[in-house]
């Protein structure tokens, strides 16, 4: 599965920084007057992972955005949720919500 930190050619510990140089590098191969559709998917894969906290989200979810009622009703189905689970829960709730 290619991931947005393939299509950047970053590594997942990248700086944001990092993160928005090889945007921009791309950006500069792949206009979106001459390659439309990749730069959509450079421009798509940097959304995802720009910020720190973006870059958390993604790791932990692998998805534009969390599905939280597939997390939330896939912990409950187990018999109890496990500490790191419950803190990762909280705080995308969180930084979602709040």
């Amino acid at each position: 599965m290619i991931t947005a930190f393939d299509i950047l050619d970053v590594s997942t510990d990248a700086s944001d920084d990092d993160i928005k140089k090889a945007y921009l590098k791309k950006v500069r191969i792949y206009s979106p007057e001459q390659a439309p559709d990749e730069f959509k998917k450079i421009r798509s894969a940097f959304d995802l992972i720009s910020t720190e906290k973006k870059r958390i989200k993604y790791q932990l979810f692998n998805k534009d955005m969390p599905n939280i009622f597939a997390f939330l009703e896939d912990s409950l189905s187990v018999d109890k949720l496990q500490a790191t689970n419950e803190k990762l829960l909280t705080k995308v709730l969180l930084e979602t919500h709040g």
